[in-house]
Formats: structure tokens, sequence, C-alpha cells
């Protein structure tokens, strides 16, 4: 890691799925990575080798969801030791 405070250590994209356990499970099984977190069942996260991806179930959008959500990602800033 770098001391450089504008560099990016982590980037999730955030894929929209149609059917969320089941993109869990393709993700797991064929690929190989594991399921980080399961947020009721709507939202999830896996990662494997430092990548990470996040899913979020398409059905939990309504009219009123921006459209930016589904190019969306998040970023984690570094965490500093005490």
């Amino acid at each position: 890691m770098s001391d450089d405070p504008s560099r990016l250590d982590y980037v999730a994209p955030v894929f929209r799925v149609a059917d969320l356990a089941r993109s869990l499970s393709y993700y797991r099984d064929q690929l190989g990575f594991e399921v980080e977190f399961n947020y009721e069942g709507f939202y999830a996260g896996v990662f494997r080798d430092g990548c990470r991806i996040h899913a979020l179930w398409e059905g939990s959008f309504t009219s009123k969801t921006p459209t930016a959500m589904s190019l969306g990602s998040f970023s984690r800033p570094k965490r500093h030791e005490t």
C-alpha cells in the first residue's frame, strides 16, 4: 500500500443481477470466489485474489432508484492503524 492519499486501494464494481442466489452460487462454485457478505438477500459481495465484486438484486430497484446505481462503485478509504 502507498502513503499517497490519492491512491485507490479498494474498488468494487456493483453489478445488477436478476437472481442474487444464483449469481452468488456461480461466482462461488464456478469462479472460486468467497461470499464476503449477503445483506438481507438483495445486496451481496464476493472476493477472490484481492478482487471484490458487489451484486445488487435488480428487484430492489423502483422507478425512483437512480439509474447511476447500475454503473456505481463503492470505494473504501485506506485503514489507518492507531
